[in-house]
């Protein structure tokens, strides 16, 4: 008796991201690779770019996020913003890349 075996393979190629983060990055606590390697890598792969904050959280030990960010919104008001909604959907195993998108809207009164 004769039998055919196939594969149907379906790919999906992306090219690496350098460095592996968008505009910020939670690291939990358990994580694999804790803030302190991470923000070496990233350092290394971009110097300048992203700062490292080390956090007093219960499941999260740091953020990586782009310095730009920082220059538009307090860190400690962007910070609470990133916490309340990361917390809600993970543990602390958990490493989330996200992107930020932030739109001010500026009304300005001057003399004419």
């Amino acid at each position: 008796m004769n039998s055919n075996r196939t594969a149907e393979l379906s790919i999906r190629l992306s090219e690496f991201e350098v460095p592996p983060v968008q505009d910020f990055l939670v690291i939990g606590k358990k994580a694999p690779i804790g803030i302190e390697a991470f923000s070496k890598m990233v350092e290394f792969i971009s110097p300048n770019l992203y700062k490292a904050i080390k956090l007093n959280h219960d499941k999260f030990e740091g953020v990586v996020i782009k310095k730009s960010c920082l220059n538009i919104i307090e860190e400690n008001v962007l910070l609470n913003a990133l916490m309340e909604e990361v917390d809600a959907i993970s543990d602390e195993r958990t490493i989330f890349k996200g992107s930020l998108n932030i739109a001010l809207s500026i009304k300005k009164e001057i003399e004419v």
